[in-house]
């Protein structure tokens, strides 16, 4: 299963209204992606996802980060879990919510 966004406090909080949603991180990068990688599967961003990604058409939404971890969903075979009532209209991959 792919989730998009999993609140990893402290490493990490929810973006605030002048974040411009963006992950606010209250450590090193580099410390925080060891901390997700002993937690998650971190997976690359490679060709196919890309190619996926770039396939969607409306209504899919457009922001390119939804248009990747949908992309990283269907080049893994995986699940993606979301709220987001415009990718689970579209239903393009397999979804979970």
């Amino acid at each position: 299963m792919i989730l998009p966004f999993a609140r990893l406090a402290p490493i990490a909080d929810t973006p605030s209204e002048n974040s411009r949603n963006q992950l606010e991180l209250f450590v090193p990068c580099d410390q925080f992606l060891s901390e997700l990688e002993t937690d998650f599967e971190v997976l690359p961003l490679g060709r196919q996802v890309v190619l996926h990604a770039a396939r969607f058409r409306d209504p899919f939404p457009k922001d390119p980060v939804d248009r990747l971890i949908a992309g990283t969903a269907l080049a893994n075979d995986l699940t993606l879990i979301t709220g987001d009532e415009k990718i689970l209209r579209v239903n393009l991959c397999k979804l979970l919510w």
